[in-house]
């Protein structure tokens, strides 16, 4: 007994390149296949990142390309950060971040990873060890010799964490960086781990896309490059207007018979001379059978198109065009909202960049011996405030809290040396001072009865 296959018919599903649930109308193209709203879809393929070479010469050409990667990290470091603690440990770490250049390492590393899509900052730690590949021996640390940056597309992955056990599970182990620069020729390889890199990526990209990019990110131009040169091309498109601007239209008699009578010399003579006395004097001699006359180029709408481009070059690049392109807001509500919101942006690069690898870089620093006495577990930072208020607004702030201050004082809510406290701290003027005693122990007037009250 055998077992009979028998032969289904195949039926071929017809894919539709439109939505079959919809509004339809075939007397004015309205859904279905002729749609012409339809017509334009996204094609997938993929990620071709911009070359290396390129983003370079875009970098040191291209003024807007060179603020869009700069000005972020620039406003995010700017303010800088804060060491809480005695002035003795102000003073040993401050000096500590100097002599490592720490604030200069931070900032190139963070221009070339919104520039390359990654960079990483290897950390020359004595530990006792001279095989960098090996994972870094805390407890060994000795000093930190020197910061030194390095783009994403001289460090690249060598190895990945394979237990599955550990928290760092698929994430790189070790990465191989070439030293040296890249014309010469003594140049080599190295292989170091991961826990001696401070590491900073680009632009986010999903995991799969991810590792054929070597576990990096993208450069900020490869999302704004369409909308960068948009706005390229608009700007190239009115400079080149500018030239001809202004149409000189010569109209002479009999102009195709001359051409057909081989009169071109006496035609390219003619010419010549009308061309030389209007550049150099301004005055067009004709004969009576001859008209000059000019027609301008048209730029109506030339304007609103640029600002549109403008903004979209703006929106791709996350920063606000009047920030971007250095243009004064229209209002001064405008401009503190634009300028509040610009800062919100760098708080969160921050974050998002730089205070995870500040904290490894301290961790280690005070592993050395120089910090050996120093506790690490009391040791904090904070960044300070993006916000710097001028001469003027600080005077506006101390008089509201002396007018304050006043009212205390009068109520007797406060005594004398309660309301010095605020010159008294680390800073020239605190906003936060601590009345002592309870409420009822102070001497408060009594309250004094409305006139309008019997």
């Amino acid at each position: 007994m055998g077992l009979e296959m028998s032969k289904k018919k195949e039926t071929k599903v017809k894919k539709l390149g439109y939505k079959e649930d919809s509004f339809y109308n075939p007397f004015n193209g309205v859904g279905g296949a002729n749609d012409v709203t339809k017509r334009t879809g996204f094609e997938s393929g993929a990620i071709i990142t911009l070359k290396k070479s390129l983003l370079e010469i875009l970098y040191a050409q291209n003024w807007i390309i060179r603020r869009a990667v700069d000005l972020p990290i620039k406003t995010a470091l700017r303010p800088w950060i804060d060491i809480v603690g005695d002035e003795d440990l102000k003073e040993k770490v401050t000096a500590s971040m100097r002599k490592l250049r720490l604030k200069k390492t931070l900032d190139k590393a963070g221009k070339q990873a919104r520039l390359y899509g990654g960079a990483a900052i290897v950390m020359g730690i004595v530990d006792g060890s001279d095989d960098m590949s090996h994972p870094l021996n805390l407890k060994g640390v000795q000093r930190i010799e020197y910061l030194s940056v390095i783009d994403a597309g001289r460090c690249n992955v060598n190895s990945y964490y394979t237990d599955e056990n550990s928290s760092k599970y698929g994430d790189p182990e070790t990465y191989i960086i070439s030293s040296g620069r890249v014309s010469d020729k003594t140049s080599k390889q190295n292989i170091i781990h991961e826990s001696r890199l401070l590491i900073f990526k680009g632009d986010y990209i999903p995991e799969r896309s991810n590792l054929v990019h070597g576990d990096w990110g993208l450069s900020i131009i490869e999302a704004a490059n369409d909308a960068f040169n948009h706005y390229a091309q608009g700007m190239q498109a009115g400079a080149a207007t500018l030239h001809d601007f202004v149409l000189k239209i010569f109209k002479i008699k009999d102009l195709v018979d001359l051409v057909a009578a081989g009169k071109e010399s006496d035609l390219k003579v003619r010419l010549e001379n009308m061309i030389s006395k209007f550049s150099n004097q301004g005055v067009v001699l004709i004969g009576n059978d001859e008209e000059f006359h000019k027609v301008s180029t048209p730029l109506t709408g030339y304007k609103e198109m640029l600002e549109l481009y403008k903004e979209e070059c703006a929106a791709a690049f996350n920063i606000s065009k009047s920030i971007l392109f250095g243009q004064q807001t229209g209002t001064l509500a405008g401009a503190s909202e634009t300028t509040r919101q610009w800062y919100d942006s760098c708080q969160d690069l921050q974050e998002d960049m730089y205070t995870d690898e500040i904290d490894r870089f301290f961790e280690i620093l005070f592993m050395t011996k120089e910090y050996a006495a120093e506790n690490y577990q009391e040791f904090t930072w904070n960044w300070r405030s993006m916000w710097q208020q001028s001469d003027k607004e600080k005077s506006e702030v101390y008089k509201g809290y002396a007018d304050a201050d006043k009212v205390y004082l009068e109520m007797g809510v406060l005594t004398p040396d309660e309301a010095r406290q605020r010159f008294t701290g680390d800073q020239p003027f605190s906003l936060e001072i601590k009345a002592d005693g309870e409420l009822d122990t102070l001497n408060i007037p009594e309250a004094v009865e409305n006139e309008d009250q019997d």
